[in-house]
């Protein structure tokens, strides 16, 4: 898969960030998110990767991203902006259609690596589901890379309701409405996810 160059820079339209293409055919995209209202918080949020969301028009993970972020607290802080990256920048309606390209991936840990450069004690939404585990292994792989790289943004991680039979934070279309965050512990959390702490 050819993957070509996209600028760094934050785009804005109509109240939505995004790096990558604003259109339908684009083929990757690296960021999508709710600019805070001035000093307001925004949450940073992983998915597996980007399905046919753009500035312009939400899809179904996103209305349900956006429901979730609006309702819920973590603590006494209220979410009312929302940064969306992806463990793989490719899009698909399908993760099984996604295809293991590591230039993407550098591209895309650039990407979130200049994007929270001047950012400390991040909150950070893993809702991936178990998709995390397919693809024999690599998108696992990717994540733990970009754990990495967000240690030093000094994170806490949160997931929504209870972990799946697998061990992994849902996705969030296949969560009530009404469900709360819950913090990730060394305590609380299946051992597959012990990197991190």
């Amino acid at each position: 898969m050819e993957t070509k160059l996209v600028s760094l820079d934050v785009n804005y339209l109509e109240g939505n960030m995004y790096i990558g293409d604003k259109d339908d055919n684009a083929t990757e995209r690296f960021l999508l998110g709710l600019e805070p209202s001035k000093g307001g918080e925004q949450l940073i949020i992983f998915g597996i990767n980007p399905s046919t969301a753009t500035p312009m028009a939400d899809d179904p993970t996103m209305r349900k991203i956006k429901n979730f972020v609006k309702r819920n607290f973590i603590g006494d802080i209220k979410f009312d902006g929302f940064l969306m990256f992806n463990v793989c920048a490719q899009r698909t309606k399908n993760p099984k259609d996604l295809i293991k390209n590591d230039n993407l991936h550098e591209m895309n840990k650039e990407k979130i690596r200049n994007y929270l450069k001047d950012r400390k004690d991040i909150h950070v939404w893993l809702a991936f589901g178990d998709n995390i585990d397919s693809q024999g292994g690599w998108l696992f792989d990717y994540f733990e890379e970009i754990a990495k790289l967000l240690k030093e943004y000094k994170p806490s991680y949160i997931h929504l309701g209870e972990f799946t039979a697998k061990g992994n934070p849902r996705h969030p279309l296949y969560v009530p409405d009404g469900t709360s965050f819950e913090e990730f512990t060394k305590e609380n959390s299946p051992s597959k996810w012990d990197f991190l702490f």
